[in-house]
């Protein structure tokens, strides 16, 4: 093809397209004011609290209570540590017990997370290579 051809092939083809496309409609002036009101008010009116129960966020408190939970194990060994000499050996057994008992049931949960983690990252990149 010839420069003059493309170049009149390339005009053709811009006027056909701006002929044949289709002109947006015009939007009802009362869609516009309105529009424009709730864009000079940034902050919703009466917007219902989708993560609130009462006064408690759900995440919040559940996010509180797994630091409760972490921040057991480390108080436990303290105390066990500071109070060792007063205990009788059934208590220290049994205080010995329970940090044992919380450092596996951290660990399991730290497992358990961690396995979700991976399975989710490898299900993406099973994703991203189908596609």
């Amino acid at each position: 093809m010839s420069m003059i051809t493309a170049a009149q092939f390339q005009h053709e083809l811009s006027h056909l397209t701006e002929a044949t496309a289709p002109q947006p409609a015009a939007a009802p002036q009362a869609l516009v004011d309105k529009f424009q009101a709730m864009m000079a008010n940034p902050t919703p009116n009466a917007v219902p609290e989708v993560h609130q129960i009462g006064h408690t966020d759900i995440v919040t408190k559940a996010v509180k209570e797994q630091a409760d939970y972490y921040h057991a194990v480390p108080n436990d060994v303290l105390y066990m540590s500071q109070h060792a000499s007063t205990l009788s050996m059934q208590h220290l057994a049994s205080a010995d017990m329970t940090v044992q008992l919380e450092i596996a049931s951290l660990n399991m949960d730290l497992q358990v997370k961690m396995a979700t983690v991976q399975s989710s990252k490898d299900a993406v990149q099973t994703l991203m290579k189908n596609q």
